[in-house]
C-alpha cells in the first residue's frame, strides 16, 4: 500500500514560497556585484552607422557599455532542437539588425537603476529599411514549406463526395508566456571558470550555449538555476542578456547581474507566433470524416526557421478517409519564436475543434457523439495505442456537465446574458528522455536525491520525494530532492511534460542500487543478520533494512562499516534512446523519445466542457464553469495534477479572450510589450472548475506508467470557449482572441 504516491501530496517547497525564504536568480549577488542595462534596436530592419556611448558613460557609478565596437569574436549556436540557443543570430558580431528590439549592447553601473536609466541614453544611429511582416491571407508568396506531413488517400475525391463541407480560415495570434518572475542572468568569472546563475529550464543548455559561443571548456562553466517563477517555455533557451552578462563581467572583472524588464523580455526572448490554419474537413450522413486537410502558415525569422508544428493532432485526433497536413513558414523582421506551452497543440487544435464543432452543427449531430464515431482504431502511422481514453473523457465528462444535444444558438439566456456550452477534445503527446539521479544515504538516515533539472512551478520535488518515500519506505522530513546545478547529474529540459517520466524512473534505479548496496555490506558483515543472504530479500522499512525474517538499522550498519555516506547515480530512459543520445543529452543538446514508441503511440487525451455567458449589448464574454476529465496515466500526486491541469485551462482561457501580441503594421515593432496592455487572466476572470481523471494505466509510457498532464489543459481550450461562444450567440468567430466589439 502505498502511503505517498497515488495521493495528493502539498508541494514540499511551498512554505519556502509563500514565506519567502525561496531563493531566485535576481537574489543571488556574489560579494560586489555590478548590474547590467540592456540597449536593444529601435529599429526593425536596417545597419547601425553609429553608436554614440560618451553621454551614457558620464553618469555616475557607470562603468562601460559592451557592444559590437568590443565585443569578441563568438561562434554560432544551432536553436531548437538541434541547440539551446534562442536564435542563431549571435550578438554583436555586427552592424546589421533583423528585428525590433534586437540586443545591441549592455550598459554596466553600480546599481540597477543606473544601468537601466543610462542605457536610454546610448545613442545609435541607423540606416533603416522596410521590415516585413506577418499579413494578409491564405499562403503568401515567400511562404516557405516545410517536410512536416503529408498527404494520405484520395483527397479531391473525398471533398467531392461528401454530405457536409467546411473551408474555413482560422487564425491566432502571437502569444507571449509572461511568467511572473522576469528573466535575470548573474554571471561571474574565476580565473578561467566561469559561475552563472540564470533563469532557466535548461540548466545544461546555458552551458552548451555558452561553452561553444564562447570557445571553452563545458567544464569550465557551472551553472546554477534556483526556484523559477513561472517560464510556461519561454526560459527553455538561452537569451542575449546572459551571454551579454558573460561578457560584461569578463571584461570588468566582478560579477555583474541583469534583469530584463517586461519589455525587453517580450521581445527577444521568445513567443507563440502568429499563425493562420487553413481547415477543410469533410463528413458523410452519418458522420463519419471524410477528409481532413490542416495548412498552417506561421511567423518565423529572418535567421531562424522556427516551426510551429499545430498540424500535428489534426494527423492524431480523429480517423479520416483522406487527411493532408502541410506546414508553411513566413520568415518577417521580427525575433525567433520559440516553444511556448502546448506550442502547436493550442492554435492548432482551436482550428481543428472549431471546425470539428461546425461540421457537426451542420450535420444536425450532437458534437459529443460526433467525436465518438471518429475516434481511430491506431495512430495513422499503424501502431497501436499506448492506451486510449479519449471515449471515456468525453462521455465522463459530459455526465459530469450535464451535458445535452445543444438547443438552437440564442435560446438560453438569463437576463442581459446568453448562455452557451461548448466542448472540444485536447491530447497532447507523451514524451520521454533519458535522466540521471544521484542519491545519497548519510548516516543520520537522511536522503538526498540531486539532479540537474530546474524547479520552474512545475512540483518536480514534490513528486520525486513521493516516489523515494514509497520506494524506500521512508517519512518525507528524511529527504531532500536538490536539482538546478550543472554539477548534478544530467537532465533534460523542462518541456514537453516530461519531466517526472523522464527523471522519475531514474529515481527508482537509484533507490534499487541504494538496497543492493547496503545488502553488499550487510551480506560481507559477520556482524550483521544479512551476513551471507541474497539481496531480492532486502527492502526499506524506515531507516530499517528487512527481509527473510531479518532487520538492521541502515544507519548503524553504516557507521559500524566506517561509511558516513553511501552515493549511488540511477539511470534510466526510454528504448528508443542509446548511448548516443545520452552524451549529447549530457552536453546540453536535446534529445527526446518522441510519442511513437518502437511498440506503440503514446499520447495523453481528454476533453474540455464549458459554460460561457456573453452579454447582449456590451458583447463581454464570461466563462462560468469549465468541467474537465482528463486521461494522464497514472496521477501520482492528485492534487499537482488538478493544478497542472488548471493552470493550463488558465492558459487556454487567455489564448481564448485576451492575449494578443499586437505588432505596428508599417514599423512591426510591439505596441503592447508590458502587462498593461497585453492582457492576461487574473483571479476575477476565473470559472468554477470541475476537473476529473480517468482510470489510464499505461505499461508503455514509462517505469511510472505516468503521462504528460502539464501541457494538456491548453490543447483545444480555446476551441471551446469558442463553440461555446458560438452557442450562446450564434456568431462563429474564427480569430482569437475573442473580442467584445466583434459579438456586438
Amino acid at each position: 500500500m502505498n502511503q505517498y504516491l497515488d495521493k495528493p501530496m502539498h508541494r514540499v517547497d511551498g512554505s519556502l514560497k509563500v514565506s519567502g525564504q525561496a531563493h531566485y536568480t535576481a537574489e543571488t549577488a556574489p560579494g560586489s556585484v555590478l548590474y547590467g542595462g540592456m540597449v536593444l534596436a529601435s529599429i526593425a530592419k536596417g545597419r547601425i552607422t553609429a553608436i554614440n556611448s560618451a553621454m551614457a558613460e558620464s553618469f555616475p557609478g557607470v562603468l562601460g557599455v559592451v557592444d559590437m565596437r568590443t565585443a569578441p569574436k563568438m561562434n554560432r549556436v544551432e536553436t531548437f532542437p538541434r541547440g539551446p540557443a534562442g536564435e542563431t543570430l549571435v550578438p554583436l558580431q555586427g552592424p546589421e539588425i533583423f528585428y525590433p528590439g534586437q540586443p545591441i549592447g549592455l550598459v554596466v553601473a553600480t546599481s540597477l537603476e543606473m544601468a537601466l536609466t543610462a542605457a536610454l541614453f546610448v545613442h545609435v544611429q541607423y540606416d533603416s529599411e522596410e521590415p516585413s511582416t506577418f499579413a494578409g491571407e491564405g499562403i503568401p508568396g515567400g511562404a516557405v514549406r516545410t517536410m512536416m506531413g503529408g498527404v494520405h488517400g484520395d483527397t479531391a475525391g473525398v471533398w467531392d463526395t461528401a454530405a457536409a463541407r467546411l473551408d474555413a480560415e482560422y487564425d491566432t495570434p502571437g502569444n507571449h508566456p509572461c511568467p511572473m518572475e522576469l528573466h535575470a542572468s548573474v554571471a561571474e568569472w574565476k580565473g578561467e571558470m566561469l559561475e552563472v546563475a540564470d533563469t532557466s529550464q535548461w540548466p545544461l543548455g546555458v552551458r552548451y550555449t555558452l561553452a561553444t559561443m564562447l570557445g571553452i571548456p563545458r567544464e569550465n562553466i557551472r551553472v546554477r538555476v534556483p526556484y523559477v517563477g513561472g517560464a510556461f517555455g519561454g526560459k527553455v533557451l538561452t537569451y542575449a542578456h546572459t551571454i551579454l552578462t558573460v561578457l560584461a563581467a569578463k571584461r570588468f572583472g566582478k560579477a555583474v547581474k541583469t534583469i530584463l524588464t517586461r519589455d525587453q523580455a517580450m521581445n527577444f526572448t521568445g513567443y507563440r507566433p502568429p499563425s493562420r490554419h487553413l481547415l477543410r474537413l469533410t463528413a458523410d450522413g452519418d458522420g463519419r470524416i471524410g477528409l481532413l486537410e490542416h495548412k498552417t502558415v506561421s511567423q518565423t525569422s529572418i535567421s531562424d526557421r522556427y516551426l510551429l508544428p499545430a498540424g500535428e493532432m489534426s494527423e492524431v485526433l480523429y480517423s479520416a478517409h483522406a487527411r493532408n497536413i502541410e506546414h508553411w513558414l513566413v520568415p518577417v523582421n521580427a525575433s525567433t519564436p520559440s516553444i511556448m506551452r502546448a506550442p502547436g497543440e493550442a492554435p492548432g487544435m482551436f482550428a481543428l475543434e472549431s471546425a470539428m464543432d461546425e461540421i457537426a452543427w451542420s450535420l444536425k449531430m450532437d458534437p459529443v457523439e460526433f467525436r465518438l464515431r471518429n475516434i481511430p482504431g491506431q495512430h495513422p502511422s499503424g501502431l497501436r495505442w499506448s492506451s486510449h481514453e479519449l471515449a471515456a473523457c468525453l462521455t465522463e465528462g459530459a455526465k459530469a456537465f450535464g451535458w445535452t444535444q445543444p438547443h438552437a444558438p440564442r435560446e438560453l439566456e438569463d437576463g442581459d446574458w446568453w448562455i452557451g456550452h461548448g466542448l472540444a477534445a485536447a491530447c497532447y503527446g507523451a514524451y520521454r528522455s533519458q535522466a540521471a539521479v544521484r542519491l545519497a544515504l548519510s548516516e543520520t538516515g537522511k536522503l538526498v536525491a540531486s539532479t540537474a533539472t530546474s524547479e520552474i512551478g512545475n512540483g518536480v520535488q514534490t513528486v520525486l520525494t513521493q516516489i523515494l518515500c514509497d520506494t524506500l519506505r521512508v517519512g518525507s522530513d528524511l529527504v531532500e530532492v536538490r536539482f538546478g546545478d550543472t554539477e548534478f547529474p544530467a537532465a533534460p529540459v523542462v518541456g514537453a511534460s516530461r519531466t517526472t517520466a523522464s527523471i522519475g524512473p531514474a529515481v527508482l534505479d537509484a533507490a534499487e542500487k541504494l538496497l543492493s548496496r547496503l545488502h553488499g555490506i550487510a551480506k560481507s558483515d559477520s556482524n550483521s543478520p544479512f551476513f551471507g543472504t541474497t539481496p531480492e530479500l532486502v527492502r526499506f522499512e524506515g531507516l530499517q533494512l528487512v527481509g527473510g525474517g531479518h532487520s538492521e538499522n541502515a544507519a548503524d550498519l553504516m557507521r559500524r562499516n566506517g561509511l558516513g555516506t553511501i552515493e549511488c547515480e540511477g539511470f534510466a530512459g526510454p528504448q528508443e534512446l542509446g548511448k548516443e543520445a545520452w552524451e549529447t543529452l549530457r552536453s546540453g543538446v536535446n534529445t527526446i523519445r518522441m510519442p511513437l514508441g518502437r511498440d506503440a503511440a503514446m499520447y495523453s487525451f481528454g476533453a474540455h466542457f464549458v459554460s460561457v455567458r456573453v452579454h447582449k449589448r456590451l458583447g463581454t464574454v464570461r466563462v462560468d464553469r469549465i468541467v474537465g476529465r482528463y486521461a494522464a496515466g497514472r496521477i501520482l500526486n492528485p492534487l499537482g495534477a488538478r493544478n497542472q491541469i488548471i493552470g493550463g485551462l488558465v492558459f487556454g482561457l487567455g489564448q481564448a479572450l485576451m492575449e494578443e501580441i499586437v505588432y505596428h503594421p508599417a514599423e512591426a515593432g510591439i505596441l503592447n510589450n508590458n502587462l498593461n496592455d497585453y492582457r492576461v487572466p487574473t483571479a476575477a476572470d476565473m470559472p468554477v472548475f470541475d476537473i476529473g481523471f480517468v482510470q489510464d494505466s499505461d505499461s508503455f509510457a514509462n517505469e511510472l506508467g505516468t503521462k504528460s498532464v502539464g501541457e494538456l489543459g491548453c490543447a483545444g481550450l480555446a476551441g471551446a470557449i469558442g463553440n461555446a461562444v458560438h452557442h450562446a450567440t450564434g456568431i462563429r468567430l474564427r480569430r482569437l482572441p475573442i473580442h467584445p466589439e466583434a459579438l456586438i
